[in-house]
Formats: structure tokens, sequence, C-alpha cells
């Protein structure tokens, strides 16, 4: 029986202009590999205040971090896991755009209605 390699894809995020923000990942681990062995490395361009990787689950994983401005990011994961004694490698583009501050987005909306008003 042939391995597969891990996969994942987006389940869902939230990226909001200088706030904390969450990309939500779920896994396909056809190997049944337990998380523990499976490490996690992530690029965000352009780069962000912080970031930081929790494996809540052998389903998912969330990155958290801080964008600097509204725009695109692109996140690059590189996903290396042991299946059997040779070491796998699987890469992931995923790019998310990311929003302005709700606060000043409703602000600029009021500002706006003020106008028409």
């Amino acid at each position: 029986r042939s391995l597969k390699p891990i996969s994942v894809k987006l389940k869902g995020y939230e990226c909001m202009e200088e706030k904390e923000s969450k990309v939500i990942f779920e896994v396909t681990n056809p190997n049944y590999i337990p998380m523990s062995q499976v490490n996690i490395r992530c690029n965000i361009a352009p780069p962000i205040f912080l970031s930081t990787i929790d494996v809540n689950s052998s389903k998912e994983f969330k990155v958290s971090f801080i964008p600097k401005k509204e725009g695109d990011l692109e996140i690059n994961l590189l996903i290396n896991y042991k299946l059997r004694d040779t070491f796998q490698e699987s890469k992931h583009k995923k790019i998310v755009a990311v929003k302005k501050n709700l606060e000043i987005v409703r602000r600029y909306m009021d500002e706006e209605l003020d106008k028409l008003v």
C-alpha cells in the first residue's frame, strides 16, 4: 500500500489590519501520523507582527498573527513528517485578504452617511 502525503485546506480565517488574526487549516492525514511527529513551518509575506502555530488536534491547526496593513497575505506552509523511515515534505501556498480595522470601516461608513443626509 502506498503512503499518501499530508495535505491541508483553508477551513476559515479572520484577518483584520493591526488586530490579532487567525487562519484555520484542515489537515488531511491519510496515514494517521500523530501530529506530534509533524513539523509545520509557516512564512507569511509581507512580514507581520507575530506568528504562532497551534495544533489543536489531528484534524486542524491554527496560525495566529497580526497583519500590519490591509491587502493580500501570502501564507506558505512547509509540512515535514516521517513516513516509516523516510522524511517527507509537503508545501502549500494560500492567499488571504486582510481587511481594515472594523472600527475604522464603521467610522468611514458613518461619515459617508452624514454626507448623504
